[in-house]
């Protein structure tokens, strides 16, 4: 994992809802964190690879996807992924007004634009 990247990830300010959160390389490596009990390593690694594999196949078939989520009864997954093959996963509780805390949006956009990595 690079070091810069998980630098990067380590100095992302919380916010409310945030759940877990995770990096994965495209060499395939992963870096995780949990902020809630529940999210074992293990299971956040598994989560990550399924993500990492619906990205690959969304561009396989030639959909243009940057940003997946997922909404589970109590969670959402937001997966992001960068053109050179980083990928960030974030499990959130469901916000009571539907729209991503301002903190999320700002984590999606600094990896979006820190192409420099």
């Amino acid at each position: 994992m690079s070091t810069v990247w998980s630098d990067w990830f380590n100095t992302l300010p919380s916010f409310p809802g945030l759940l877990a959160a995770g990096l994965r390389s495209p060499e395939q490596a992963a870096f995780s964190r949990a902020w809630s009990e529940g999210y074992p390593e293990a299971a956040m690694a598994n989560a990550w690879r399924c993500a990492d594999d619906t990205f690959r196949v969304m561009r396989l078939h030639r959909f243009p996807t940057r940003t997946l989520r997922w909404t589970y009864s109590n969670a959402i997954l937001t997966g992001v992924r960068r053109n050179d093959g980083w990928l960030l996963l974030i499990i959130t509780r469901i916000e009571p007004t539907g729209e991503p805390d301002p903190i999320l949006i700002s984590w999606i956009e600094a990896f979006l634009a820190d192409s420099g990595k």
